[in-house]
């Protein structure tokens, strides 16, 4: 309990420094005005994100309310067509994770 919750701790420092980049550009996304290849390239580890919250609950895993420019460019990653098409809700990482090192793991889920 006691390492993931300093492990997660960096990641919200990361994603504070994430949060500050948005909020002095002004823009959507990181790539500007419309997703870029930062965007698309850091969007899979925050999409994954909700999978702490839900696979160790009660233990302060959330995504922070305080990064409001970082949860702008999550709802408008939400609304980039491959994304929208393609991208999965924690529940469904986290039913992932939970049989990964399974003996029947289901990849085609």
């Amino acid at each position: 309990v006691e390492e993931r919750a300093k492990h997660f701790s960096s990641i919200v420092a990361k994603l504070g420094e994430m949060d500050e980049e948005l909020e002095k550009s002004g823009k959507k996304f990181f790539g500007g005005s419309s997703p870029g290849m930062t965007d698309l390239m850091v969007w899979p580890w925050i999409e994954r994100l909700p999978v702490h919250n839900i696979l160790f609950p009660g233990e302060g895993m959330e995504f922070p309310s305080e990064l409001t420019s970082l949860h702008a460019w999550i709802k408008n990653m939400w609304e980039v067509p491959a994304i929208k098409m393609y991208g999965l809700e924690g529940a469904a990482h986290a039913k992932f994770y939970t049989q990964y090192f399974s003996e029947h793991c289901d990849f085609d889920m």
